[in-house]
């Protein structure tokens, strides 16, 4: 079963250090939330995991075994999936060629069934399928783009602000899809803010100023006097 491990994380950009010591893990089977301020490194945590910024100290694992240090799409072939803030779609191109693209590693014949499984979880983007990318609505092009990293075939799937400014409707069906991924096994590593998404988490990491300053049971992180206390304690 997928299990991701990231261990004493430093990294930044240039001299800048923008997440010091941090250790997250996503297992199996768990919808595993990081919620933080802007500004606390998550993003930068994320392209971390898939090797988009390097480290400078520490140590990334999946299901055991050390992937720090290889390149993106070894990362993706060895299974992990970033949904990006900002979504990063070729919208000059159409749904259908989105989702062909993230069937790039696989066999043609296994990404074809793996574009149908995806469009039976969003059934908008097989009614879509020849529109160009860029001229969906911002809903439709968060669930492309989420749907673009499943047909990865990712045992770990990590999400950067899937719901930031999405209607309630939309925000339903991309959590109702995690809650789906969950039961099918995937490892969910879910970076938001939105409240719903304490709601449907198995545990949760609280990050400031770069570093993880609180995690357990979300119940127990996320209770009013919890809350208080966190806010108004500083990391050191």
């Amino acid at each position: 079963m997928a299990h991701l491990e990231i261990v004493a994380v430093e990294a930044g950009y240039g001299r800048i250090r923008v997440i010091r010591g941090v250790s997250v893990e996503a297992r199996a089977g768990k919808i595993t939330l990081l919620i933080g301020p802007n500004g606390s490194g998550k993003s930068t945590l994320a392209k971390v995991i898939v090797g988009v910024v390097p480290l400078s100290k520490g140590s990334v694992f999946l299901d055991g075994k050390e992937i720090t240090g290889l390149k993106p799409e070894e990362i993706v072939k060895s299974g992990i999936a970033l949904v990006p803030e900002g979504r990063h779609l070729f919208c000059e191109m159409s749904v259908r060629e989105n989702l062909l693209m993230g069937g790039i590693c696989l066999a043609n014949s296994r990404t074809q069934i793996e574009i149908e499984r995806v469009c039976q979880l969003f059934p908008v983007l097989k009614e879509r399928s020849s529109q160009m990318a860029g001229t969906l609505s911002g809903g439709e092009q968060e669930m492309l783009a989420i749907a673009r990293a499943l047909v990865s075939c990712s045992k770990v799937l990590v999400l950067d602000e899937p719901c930031n400014g999405m209607s309630p409707k939309v925000t339903e069906k991309i959590l109702e899809v995690m809650l789906h991924l969950r039961q099918k096994g995937t490892a969910v590593l879910l970076i938001e803010q939105n409240a719903e998404a304490i709601e449907i988490a198995d545990y949760a990491y609280t990050m400031r100023r770069g570093k993880i300053v609180a995690e357990g049971a979300p119940q127990e992180i996320f209770s009013p006097e919890n809350m208080k206390k966190l806010l108004l304690t500083e990391p050191g």
